[in-house]
């Protein structure tokens, strides 16, 4: 787990998610386009081994309290992935670039993982 090299903090709390997509309120056209790709995280083995990649980023953006973070959970829990919550705390530094440097680790981290999902 990236730590932060003054404050030896870890960067990143990791979870299992317990949170499905049918506990989660969603305007049904954007449930189904999470649906499917959920199916395609499912079924990522046999559209790799006929040349197509299954979706792997969603962007999320909205205003506080509207259900990012629920969501994100949601298709981790679905798709069975663990949930990497950046640590606030040990991510931001008063010395000159090192926040730069626990954000990359961050990445780095997740990016050498087989799957993670980074909700924050």
């Amino acid at each position: 787990m990236p730590k932060d090299k003054d404050s030896a903090l870890e960067l990143l709390e990791v979870l299992q998610p317990k949170v499905k997509l049918t506990d989660v309120a969603l305007p049904e056209k954007t449930k189904e386009a999470l649906l499917q790709i959920i199916e395609e995280q499912k079924q990522a083995t046999d559209l790799l081994s006929n040349g197509v990649s299954p979706t792997n980023r969603i962007l999320f953006c909205g205003p506080p309290g509207c259900g990012k973070t629920l969501t994100a959970n949601a298709i981790a829990g679905e798709i069975n992935i663990p949930i990497a919550y950046v640590r606030l705390d040990g991510l931001v530094s008063s010395y000159l670039g090192q926040t730069g440097t626990n954000i990359r680790k961050i990445f780095e981290f997740v990016k050498k993982q087989a799957s993670y999902v980074i909700p924050r």
